[in-house]
């Protein structure tokens, strides 16, 4: 049960990754990553989701999309909207911290998990910019 827990958060703490990945973002060129987010590419996003991540990036989805058909990379992209690792991984930790602090109040997790999912959700964090932005 608590495995279930702390998947269903982890995927639910990065809703821009899920989407980034439900959009074929993320991953370059790969599958939707190592969690799948299949719930994302079934068009379970929301669309507050959407216009966040839109917003961050500067574009809309469908121009991501269409860049990223002409061969450029998540980074790529980013980089020439002005946005470099540093304010993406604030982004990612930012939305990821808000939905943790909703579990915690919410009494969904104890400190042991609370502190286990922070630390899975940075390692993902930190494993997606690495895609995106290289090593």
């Amino acid at each position: 049960m608590k495995t279930v827990l702390y998947v269903a958060l982890g995927l639910g703490m990065l809703g821009f990754a899920g989407l980034a990945s439900a959009h074929g973002l993320e991953g370059e060129g790969k599958a939707s990553g190592k969690f799948g987010f299949g719930i994302f590419n079934k068009g379970c996003a929301h669309s507050e989701e959407i216009s966040e991540f839109e917003t961050f990036v500067g574009l809309s989805v469908a121009e991501i999309r269409e860049q990223k058909k002409d061969g450029k990379t998540m980074g790529e992209i980013l980089e020439d909207q002005g946005k470099d690792r540093g304010e993406t991984e604030a982004f990612l930790e930012a939305r990821a911290e808000t939905k943790i602090e909703a579990a915690v109040e919410r009494k969904d997790l104890n400190d042991e998990q609370e502190d286990n999912l922070r630390d899975r959700i940075y390692n993902f964090i930190q494993k997606l910019l690495d895609r995106w932005f290289g090593n």
